[in-house]
């Protein structure tokens, strides 16, 4: 998994989603004939001055910076 975000927010970001690739990882073990088909996965976190919005595409998503609360949920 990879995370984009601008430079100063990245610590943040990073801290937020270093679990995601466990849970990834346990949906996979849930569906083991059905693994990840597109390689890697990255999640492009916009700027503050896109509050709102959001795409998922099977590379990437585009995903709003409210989604950085501080507790991984």
């Amino acid at each position: 998994m990879k995370v984009i975000t601008e430079p100063g927010y990245m610590k943040t970001v990073t801290d937020e989603f270093a679990d995601l690739g466990k849970v990834m990882q346990s949906v996979e073990d849930l569906f083991p004939n059905n693994q990840y088909a597109w390689g890697d996965y990255t999640i492009l976190v916009l700027p503050p001055s896109f509050p709102m919005g959001g795409m998922e595409n099977p590379l990437l998503t585009f995903a709003s910076p409210t989604v950085i609360v501080g507790d991984k949920s």
